[in-house]
C-alpha cells in the first residue's frame, strides 16, 4: 500500500525500511546475547545481585544463570500468549519450596529455572487434560530436579514430570498407585502419544476429588 501511486511517500517509505532493518540488527544482536551471553552482559548482570568477587568458575556459573534468566524472561511473554489461548487461568511456574537448593558459596543459591521445553510440556499436557477436566485444574511446579506437573496444584497429585535439564529427555508417567514410568522422549510433541495414559490419571484424580 506505501508504493501504491495514492499514497507513495518516499520519506515514509525509507523511515520503514530504515526501521525494519535496525529492528532487525537489534534481534539479532539480543538473541545472541540471550543463547551465548559475552563476559561483559554476564558481568553486567552479575556486578546488580552477587557481591563477592566474580571469580573464573563464578563468572562461569554466572554465564548459565544468565542465558537461563533471559530464557525464562522469553518464556513468560510466550506463555501469556499461549494462556490467552487457552481461555487464560494458568498460573506461572511454582518453585517447590522442599527442594533442596544447591549453595554455590558467597551467599549465592542455585535457582530453578523453568525453560521454555518445560512450558512447552506444561500446555501440551493442559490440552490432553482438556479433554475430562476444566485445563485450569492443571499447574506446574518447577524443581531442580524435574518439572512437575499437578492435579489442583496438589503435590499428592502428580500427573506426570518431565526431565528435560539433560541430553536424553524423559517423561515420567504417573499411575492410581502413585507408581512412575519414565519413558524417553525425543520432543514435546512426543508427549502427545501418552495421551490416554495422562488422561486417565487425571480422570482418577477428578473422580476421587468428588
Amino acid at each position: 500500500m506505501k508504493f501504491s501511486k495514492p499514497r507513495f511517500d518516499l520519506d515514509g517509505i525509507m523511515a520503514t525500511a530504515s526501521e525494519l532493518k535496525y529492528t532487525r540488527e537489534i534481534r539479532r544482536v539480543m538473541t545472541n546475547k540471550f543463547t551465548s551471553p559475552s563476559e561483559e552482559f554476564v558481568r553486567f548482570f552479575a556486578k546488580r545481585v552477587y557481591s563477592g568477587p566474580l571469580m573464573p568458575a563464578v563468572r562461569e556459573r554466572f554465564t548459565v544463570f544468565t542465558a537461563k534468566a533471559a530464557t525464562q524472561f522469553t518464556n513468560e511473554l510466550v506463555s501469556n500468549r499461549l494462556k490467552i489461548a487457552l481461555g487464560g487461568g494458568a498460573e506461572p511456574p511454582v518453585v517447590d519450596e522442599e527442594e533442596p537448593i544447591a549453595d554455590l558459596g558467597e551467599g549465592t543459591k542455585r535457582i530453578v529455572s523453568t525453560t521454555q521445553e518445560e512450558l512447552e510440556g506444561y500446555f501440551a499436557v493442559k490440552l490432553i487434560a482438556r479433554s475430562v477436566v476444566d485445563s485450569k485444574r492443571i499447574a506446574i511446579r518447577d524443581t531442580l530436579s524435574y518439572c512437575g506437573i499437578l492435579f489442583d496444584d496438589n503435590r499428592r497429585k502428580t500427573i506426570c514430570r518431565l526431565y528435560f535439564d539433560r541430553s536424553q529427555k524423559y517423561l515420567g508417567i504417573l499411575d492410581d498407585q502413585k507408581n512412575e514410568t519414565r519413558v524417553a522422549i525425543e520432543s514435546v510433541d512426543d508427549i502427545f502419544n501418552y495421551s490416554d495414559q495422562i488422561t486417565a490419571i487425571v480422570t482418577h484424580y477428578n473422580e476421587t476429588t468428588k
